[in-house]
């Protein structure tokens, strides 16, 4: 608000709001859709005191409530077709407007830029 109240042509934009997000240790999900091949990268990500959970796909509601439980999304080896479109939506959202992390891993599964994922982030 100004000095001088007459000043202020528009009054309704005299109100501000924040909220603040307190959270503990940060956690990650690695999403796989074989937990046997990244059975070592867990083990490494833990011995290195990263908490994290290791899930498939199927064993994962890929919405925005469930995503937000986590700080950071690691996909190892995982294609873009995997993926429904929804559910791509949700990540793009999850990164781009909730600024949560995304580690993409490659594989034999996987070429280019997440193939098909990374694209989405870039505009």
């Amino acid at each position: 608000m100004p000095d001088n109240p007459q000043d202020d042509a528009i009054q309704q934009n005299n109100r501000a709001t924040a909220f603040t997000y307190v959270h503990s240790q940060a956690k990650a999900l690695l999403l796989t859709e074989d937990p046997a091949e990244d059975e070592v990268f867990l083990r490494e990500l833990q011995r290195n005191k990263v908490d994290v959970e290791m899930k498939t796909l199927a064993q994962v509601s890929m919405d925005l409530l469930t995503l937000t439980q986590y700080h950071t999304l690691i996909l190892s080896n995982m294609p873009a077709n995997l993926f429904t479109d929804t559910q791509q939506k949700a990540l793009a959202t999850y990164v781009k407007d909730l600024g949560n992390g995304l580690i993409m891993t490659g594989g034999r599964k996987v070429s280019g830029l997440g193939a098909g994922l990374a694209h989405r982030w870039r505009r």
